[in-house]
This record gives C-alpha cells, structure tokens and sequence, in this order.
C-alpha cells in the first residue's frame, strides 16, 4: 500500500491548483 504516495500526489495536485489561480486568476472562473 503506498498511502503516502496518494497523499504526496494528492498534495501537490491541491498546490498546483492554487499556484494556478495565483498566476493566473480569472482564466478559469
């Protein structure tokens, strides 16, 4: 069972949105 790895991606998947939205807010919504 590699449960940190899921935490890991899930993880960085929620900072990717986030630096998105601070690069480019707007585009999306």
């Amino acid at each position: 069972m590699n449960i940190d790895a899921e935490q890991a991606i899930d993880g960085i998947a929620v900072l990717l949105e986030s630096v998105t939205e601070k690069r480019d807010p707007g585009i999306d919504h």
